[in-house]
């Protein structure tokens, strides 16, 4: 009897064992997919960033040599890498807190008293519309 029982104890401890190896090999195995997911996830992100930043700083470009066009008058232009960087950093700023950097609101507000320091433009203050939340009852 006493080596059946050790037979039986031996296989129990082995199977507790090897379920064990494999629960915790099965979660590792998980952790570094989810892992891996996450970071093809976030150079999705970045790609996308970059792609939108580059497009952005073309139809700014665009847009400077015809006003320079239409007003004939010289246009210096910073180089293209450098709109792109500022243009990325500020896409990734606004996603990921939601709202645009200090220095970029800064330098809108200095170039909007700017323009309205120059012409008899004013430009209207942003203001937060809170609308009425919907009800589920018709009205």
């Amino acid at each position: 009897m006493n080596d059946i029982q050790l037979v039986l104890t031996s296989a129990v401890v082995s199977a507790a064992v090897s379920s064990g190896v494999n629960f915790w090999g099965q979660r590792l195995e998980r952790k570094s997919r989810e892992a891996e997911a996450a970071v093809a996830r976030d150079s999705r992100q970045k790609e996308m960033f970059l792609t939108r930043s580059i497009d952005m700083a073309l139809d700014e470009k665009k847009t400077f040599i015809q006003i320079a066009k239409d007003l004939k008058r010289p246009l210096t232009l910073n180089p293209d890498i450098e709109s792109v960087a500022e243009i990325y950093t500020y896409l990734s700023h606004l996603f990921q807190t939601g709202d645009l950097p200090e220095s970029l609101k800064l330098k809108l507000n200095e170039q909007r008293a700017k323009i309205e320091a120059q012409t008899d433009r004013k430009f209207l203050k942003p203001t937060v519309v809170n609308p009425k939340p919907l009800s589920k009852e018709p009205d």
